[in-house]
């Protein structure tokens, strides 16, 4: 899929200003709750010390900020799976990163695809169905 001008532009812009600003911290205590609570959340399971997770960062970030200034229902959540064992057991991660959407508080699916920005965005969008990508 080609990438707009413009959408260059905003992952661009998006992804440096406030790089985990919209990226919801998941813990043992919230993790429930958030996920039943929202309708689409893509969460990040991640060790601190991983390389291939700080790698993932940015682009992750920036797709968060790009969605969440387009308005998207969908939100984007981090898991420190080594902190947050429980999370992180219920769910079955065993490697990092472990990328997941879940719909209405269930796993939906598990993220393979490729970890740029975009790629993000365009399965987002995929999965919710929301027309904003004629928009970014």
């Amino acid at each position: 899929m080609a990438l707009s001008p413009f959408l260059l532009v905003a992952v661009l812009v998006l992804g440096v200003a406030g790089e985990d600003e919209n990226v919801v911290v998941l813990t043992d205590e919230n993790s429930q709750a958030f996920l039943q609570s929202h309708p689409y959340v893509f969460v990040k399971f991640y060790a601190t010390w991983c390389g291939h997770c700080k790698e993932l960062a940015p682009d992750f970030s920036a797709a968060a900020n790009l969605l969440k200034a387009k308005g998207s229902q969908a939100v984007f959540a981090k898991v420190d799976s080594p902190v947050e064992v429980a999370t992180a057991s219920t769910y079955g991660v065993k490697s990092y990163p472990t990328l997941v959407l879940f719909k209405d508080g269930d796993v939906y699916t598990d993220y393979k695809g490729n970890r740029a920005t975009t790629d993000f965005v365009y399965f987002v969008l995929s999965v919710t169905g929301e027309n904003i990508a004629r928009d970014l």
